[in-house]
């Protein structure tokens, strides 16, 4: 491949894709140095330009946020930054886990939740009556615009634009106006022209996490006739939620919501933030678009960290101080005990236990020979004591005469009963083998029942039919005259019941034969059920007289064996009585010499005991040594931690981090918009610092024109809302902000303008200039009519 040559006057432009992170004024320089070095040109003839990839391959966007916008608040992610910050400084002895616990009591202290990064809320409508310039029911529907919208009046001055886009917003979300009047009260929502209105009503919808809610606002006074200048003025703020169009009144105990009261207002409140950071987010005028360059360097570097979501850390140092100095340190043992004090008293009680073991050590030895003396009486006594027979006291008690006169009456009763035994077993035999099935028996008499009911009915039949055939002859004949009828003859019918008649009789005989078998059935199972029941009541009785003898033969043998014991336990008392005056003597030998021993183990157990309690007294000072110890450890982490989580710590991390990231989006808003870059730095002393870089001259982003100064406000506000930590709403409001830009710059600010709409979705612009009319995608008009101001067209 040929080299290109170039003359020493030749021009270089360079496309630089790159990622907005990835880009520092730095290495735009480095790449310019290294093409004017290859060509042999003037870096001045070099320029580049960065053509920022915002999209993946597969065509997705690559987001803004890197980990340090979206895992700030995440205590994982902290304790990274603690290993980083403890590998860049190369410090070796600490306790990484102790330091984990630390953080883990300092982070119970912390809702992280109110530092959530990246909160939004829409505000979809407000309707008001008689706030400030404005009357009766006015409304408004946000969702109706989006893009760059221009907001005019009629006239064009005190039309009441900025009480509509800006005041209006600031008392539905916080009840409050920000007015330039120091004497401000909250009297002054009141229009001035409608002095018979005693009530101002804000009412507004806003969305937060995809649930929406009403905040209503009542601001009343007294009657015009009964109002002074003393007048008692009060608010009312009321919170819904809406669903399906209804309101649901969260201050109802009994709504049906998902959480309680208290809960879901504080969600709401925390979703809004406070009104510095509504100004900051949402509002930009003529007065505070170039607060951010005008801040000294210490509440610069202090809102950038609020910004980027740095305030849970400036939080945390100050419990974990608070909590170091007045809860861990005033608890240290260190602050009360010296620790070489303490190992000289440990030396001196060690020396005194080496002499009170020097006693026991000679106490033992004498506790031996006397132990082998007394172990001599004790043999002695044993074999005495062994010799004795066990005397029952008990037996002495008893009456031998009364004890034999039972014996003989126990035997006189054992016969009797084996008589009575004997007799019953004899007739069982005699009555032998009976069966008896009770369901065969209860089954024949419901046979029985059944026939003598079938015999009745048939009887009933029998004489039924009979009196019909007697009645049949009869129909035959004049019951007056008795002739015989003409035309009347029953002979075939009588003939049929005649048959069915005999029928009935041949029916009745032979159930009365059936009814007669079971009769005799029945009969001879009553009398095998008689046999068969006192077949088992001689067996009960049986069992009984056999329990009856066991339980006699049982006494028999128990007064024989006590009537043997008496006789035993008399020999044992006459050897027990001459046993009991050779027991006398030893027991005396072995009381003195049991004193003896007892004596010299008193000695070594006072001795055992000193040593006990200096050995206590040794392990408790071990111990506070040791505590002590582990509290340097302790402070010396707690140190550590707290130069970590303080400013110099891991926030300057942090800070150095995100840079890039800003920068980069700097850049990219910029790039074809001005010939100057924007970029924020910080110094080791964690000052945050806004500079203005042109012709590679770095200056102080303050010194700069008002269209520079303007430009860049603008982009730095774009850059830090989208990784802000602040809450923030789907628009923004410019307020006559290019009153410091000249006419020839509009081209180069309506790229701007583009490019930041894509970042807040609605910019509601005032401007009375007619050269921005064009840029604009909605026009609102405020219509100013009688002191009377409202909201007339929306194109």
């Amino acid at each position: 491949m040929q080299k290109v040559k170039l003359g020493e006057n030749s021009k270089v432009n360079i496309k630089w894709k790159v990622l907005p992170i990835d880009y520092t004024h730095e290495s735009e320089n480095n790449i310019k140095v290294k093409f004017a070095h290859k060509y042999g040109i003037s870096k001045d003839n070099v320029k580049i330009e960065p053509v920022f990839i915002m999209k993946k391959k597969d065509g997705t966007t690559i987001p803004f946020q890197n980990d340090i916008t979206t895992k700030i608040q995440e205590p994982e992610f902290q304790r990274k930054l603690f290993k980083k910050y403890i590998d860049e400084r190369e410090i070796t002895d600490y306790d990484f886990d102790l330091i984990v616990t630390i953080d883990d009591e300092i982070n119970g202290e912390i809702n992280y939740t109110l530092y959530e990064q990246n909160k939004r809320y829409a505000i979809n409508w407000i309707k008001w009556s008689n706030f400030m310039s404005y009357g009766e029911d006015n409304y408004f529907d946000f969702r109706t615009v989006d893009g760059l919208v221009l907001l005019t009046s009629e006239p064009a001055n005190q039309g009441g634009k900025t009480t509509f886009c800006l005041d209006l917003l600031r008392f539905l979300l916080f009840g409050k106006v920000t007015s330039r009047e120091n004497d401000w009260t909250l009297a002054k929502v009141f229009n001035k022209h409608l002095p018979e209105a005693t009530d101002v009503t804000v009412e507004g919808c806003v969305t937060i996490d995809g649930v929406d809610y009403v905040i209503k606002r009542v601001v009343s006074r007294p009657a015009l006739k009964k109002r002074t200048d003393k007048s008692k003025v009060t608010q009312k703020v009321s919170y819904y939620k809406l669903v399906n169009n209804e309101y649901i009144d969260l201050a109802d105990e009994e709504c049906e919501n998902e959480t309680t009261v208290t809960e879901t207002n504080k969600a709401i409140k925390e979703a809004l933030g406070n009104e510095r950071d509504f100004d900051l987010m949402i509002c930009v005028d003529a007065d505070n678009l170039k607060d951010l360059i005008t801040l000294k360097d210490t509440d610069r570097g202090r809102l950038v960290s609020r910004w980027i979501g740095l305030l849970s850390l400036e939080d945390k140092d100050k419990i974990a101080r608070e909590k170091f100095n007045k809860v861990i340190m005033p608890s240290l043992m260190i602050n009360r005990y010296n620790k070489e004090e303490l190992k000289n008293d440990i030396k001196c009680l060690q020396e005194s236990n080496k002499v009170f073991d020097d006693t026991i050590k000679k106490n033992e030895k004498k506790i031996k020979e006397s132990e082998k003396k007394l172990d001599g009486y004790v043999k002695n006594r044993d074999t005495l004591l062994s010799s004795k027979k066990a005397i029952d006291d008990n037996l002495l008690k008893i009456d031998v005469a009364t004890l034999e006169n039972n014996i003989e009456k126990i035997i006189e009763d054992g016969k009797i009963k084996r008589a009575v035994l004997a007799e019953n077993k004899n007739k069982l035999k005699e009555i032998g083998e009976v069966n008896f099935n009770n369901d065969e028996y209860e089954e024949l008499r419901k046979q029985e029942k059944a026939k003598i009911t079938e015999l009745a009915d048939c009887r009933v039949a029998y004489t039924n039919k009979k009196n019909n055939i007697e009645a049949l002859k009869k129909g035959e004949y004049c019951p007056t005259c008795g002739a015989k009828l003409k035309d009347v003859d029953n002979s075939k019918k009588i003939a049929e019941a005649e048959k069915e008649l005999a029928e009935l009789k041949n029916k009745g005989v032979n159930l009365n034969k059936e009814s007669e078998t079971i009769a005799k059935k029945i009969g001879e199972l009553e009398e095998n059920r008689k046999k068969y029941e006192e077949k088992n009541k001689l067996q009960l009785l049986v069992e009984k007289n056999e329990v009856d003898i066991e339980n006699i033969t049982a006494k028999y043998r128990e007064s024989q064996r006590l009537m043997k014991d008496i006789n035993d336990n008399k020999a044992a008392i006459e050897n027990n009585n001459k046993i009991d005056t050779a027991l006398l003597i030893a027991n005396e030998n072995i009381t003195v010499e049991t004193k003896y021993i007892a004596d010299l183990k008193e000695e070594s157990t006072t001795a055992k005991v000193n040593i006990d309690a200096n050995d206590k007294t040794i392990k408790q000072s071990e111990k506070i040594i040791a505590t002590i110890e582990k509290e340097e450890v302790l402070v010396k982490n707690w140190k550590l931690y707290l130069d970590m989580i303080g400013k110099n710590g891991i926030s300057k991390i942090l800070i150095r981090t995100v840079l890039p990231l800003i920068n980069g989006e700097l850049k990219h808003l910029l790039s074809d918009v001005c010939d100057f870059d924007v970029e924020v730095t910080i110094d080791d002393h964690n000052d945050v610092a806004f500079n203005l870089i042109h012709d590679d001259v770095v200056s102080a982003l303050g010194s700069g024109s008002g269209f520079e100064q303007t430009v860049a406000s603008l982009a730095l506000r774009t850059v830090l809302s989208k990784i802000s930590s602040f809450s923030k709403p789907s628009f923004v409001v410019f307020d006559e902000i290019l009153g410091g830009v000249a006419a020839e710059n509009y081209d180069a600010l309506q790229r701007l303008y583009d490019k930041m709409v894509t970042s807040y979705g609605t910019i509601l612009e005032i401007t009375h200039n007619p050269a921005l009319v064009e840029w604009h995608k909605y026009f609102i008009t405020v219509k100013k009519e009688n002191n009377i101001s409202s909201i007339k067209s929306i194109c």
